[in-house]
């Protein structure tokens, strides 16, 4: 199952009738038709459909594939907080050098040539 499906469940199951395209295109990354193209190919997978006033909702196969990936309950905000409380993390445990501590970058050895005597002038004696 595609990653992006199962986002756009969520996000359905969790706004329910107050769905906002521009939202789910900025959340998504897609151009309006990409959005449009995407949406028409959950409803041809029965993971989408539409309800008697044509709007948008999650249907049951789509319920049941959540309540399989154990993520019925989850909220589309908990993603997000889930996925910022992830990055601060990540950059709060990130090794932190000390003042005193030499950094040589990566691959180092291998792009430095060394010094040449064109390098350093020589001193008049």
């Amino acid at each position: 199952m595609d990653y992006d499906k199962i986002i756009m469940i969520i996000y359905f199951n969790t706004y329910k009738d107050t769905y906002d395209f521009e939202e789910i295109k900025e959340y998504l990354g897609f151009s309006f038709d990409q959005l449009d193209d995407f949406i028409n190919e959950l409803i041809v997978e029965k993971l989408l459909e539409y309800d008697e006033d044509y709007i948008l909702k999650v249907s049951n196969k789509a319920i049941e594939l959540l309540e399989t990936l154990n993520l019925r309950n989850i909220l589309f905000e908990d993603l997000l907080l889930d996925y910022s409380e992830k990055m601060l993390s990540d950059i709060r445990s990130e090794i932190k050098l000390n003042i005193n501590d030499v950094y040589i970058p990566e691959n180092f050895d291998k792009k430095f040539k060394g010094y040449s005597s064109k390098s350093f002038p020589r001193s008049r004696e």
